[in-house]
């Protein structure tokens, strides 16, 4: 940031659009590029970023460089990275640079984060030129950058979050404390429980192809006892049908072989 540069921005008459009216949207711009200027009047923030410490959205940032180069108080040196793919643009406070090199006697620095040098109004890298560019029309749309810190951060939740993967039951399986405690409310006895995780191991362990891995085998067991107590029930009911259905002539053979037993014995 230079001081001079923000002073110079403060002290700039009124920016006028095409109506007379004074536009507050160019000069919140110019004094936002003019915090990120170096001490040769130059910035390259990106239009995000712009958006961002303004408040305003990014189309009145596209509107605001528009007035900005009519006006001749900025222009705009486009840069590119070696595949090809868009940076963001080196910046010009035109106006500020006579106040911000008077008597210093040294050519301006360059931009920490270039790979290039600027000459005239050339602009050069190791591969190509590129010409000054010229002022921009209203059709003209710039996508701008992901900023930095968004990069990071869509790195760092990669990192925090890998990818799954499937995996096979483990030979030595067993119910753990949780397991037995789920079963448990579902309704199966220790039992019950030992028995299920037995076929639950011999099953999954005799299974083979992509089938036989699993995201959660946690889930999987809950699965399986879930499955175990509904056969349960349902061996239940039919034993109780089956009861119901024909109780009546059971207890009557009962009945008659007490009474044979009987006659033999006497």
């Amino acid at each position: 940031m230079s001081l001079k540069a923000l002073n110079a921005a403060f002290e700039h008459p009124p920016i006028l659009t095409e109506a007379g009216n004074v536009s507050l949207a160019a000069r919140l711009l110019l004094l936002a590029l003019a915090d990120y200027a170096d001490d040769a009047g130059r910035a390259w923030p990106s239009q995000i970023t712009l958006a961002r410490r303004t408040s305003m959205n990014e189309r009145s940032i596209r509107d605001g460089f528009i007035l900005l180069e009519q006006r001749g108080l900025i222009w705009r040196e486009q840069r590119r990275r070696g595949d090809g793919a868009r940076r963001t643009d080196v910046i010009h406070l035109i106006f500020l640079q006579p106040a911000l090199t008077a008597g210093s006697g040294q050519d301006p620095p360059e931009p920490q984060d270039m790979d290039f040098v600027t000459t005239g109004t050339q602009l050069h890298d190791n591969r190509h030129s590129a010409p000054r560019q010229p002022a921009l029309t209203a059709g003209y749309i710039e996508e701008p950058l992901l900023e930095p810190f968004l990069l990071e951060a869509n790195a760092s939740r990669s990192q925090a979050s890998p990818a799954r993967k499937a995996s096979r039951l483990p030979s030595d399986w067993l119910p753990t404390q949780t397991d037995h405690q789920f079963a448990h409310n579902e309704g199966l006895s220790p039992e019950e429980t030992s028995r299920a995780a037995d076929s639950f191991r011999d099953y999954w362990r005799s299974r083979s192809g992509r089938e036989a891995a699993k995201l959660d085998w946690p889930a999987t067991w809950r699965n399986w006892v879930r499955r175990t107590v509904d056969d349960k029930r349902k061996r239940g009911q039919s034993m109780a049908g089956g009861a119901r259905a024909g109780g009546g002539r059971q207890g009557v053979v009962e009945f008659a072989s007490i009474i044979a037993g009987r006659e033999r014995r006497d």
